[in-house]
């Protein structure tokens, strides 16, 4: 998950971030604050489509993909 709290900046630092939306105690403005504060460059929120609402979040890259999408993403990142 993407609590701002736990975030390693080790890991974070120069990467775009993909993480559930799971943890509904935090905002997304909240994730994408904490996941820009340690240097991520982006933010990918896995969120039930049906419940988001579209949003401007500035100038910090941040999208919400579906959970199925994110299935299609995870294939990707576990076979290369």
């Amino acid at each position: 998950n993407c609590n701002p709290y736990a975030l390693d900046g080790e890991k974070v630092k120069g990467k775009i971030v993909l993480c559930e939306h799971s943890d509904r105690g935090y905002s997304k403005t909240q994730k994408l604050l904490g996941v820009k504060g340690i240097g991520g460059v982006g933010l990918v929120l896995i969120d039930d489509p049906e419940i988001h609402v579209a949003a401007v979040y500035g100038n910090f890259p941040m999208t919400v993909i579906s959970s199925s999408d994110a299935s299609s993403i995870f294939s990707y990142l576990n076979s290369s």
